[in-house]
């Protein structure tokens, strides 16, 4: 059985690098989002890139 790296239970198991709060898949599953500081990861081949570089602020 292989787990979905996007599925609520392994969401989570991952927090944001940057403040180390949970984190939200978006309804295209194409990023994942930081709950509480907005910076959003992109999803490159189902996986989330949790690289600060590689993130970018959602306007909230």
């Amino acid at each position: 059985m292989r787990l979905d790296p996007l599925s609520d239970p392994v969401l989570k198991l991952i927090v944001c690098p940057a403040c180390h709060e949970h984190m939200a898949a978006d309804p295209d599953k194409q990023h994942v989002i930081c709950s509480c500081c907005g910076r959003r990861y992109p999803v490159e081949d189902g996986l989330p890139v949790l690289l600060m570089e590689r993130a970018a602020r959602t306007d909230r």
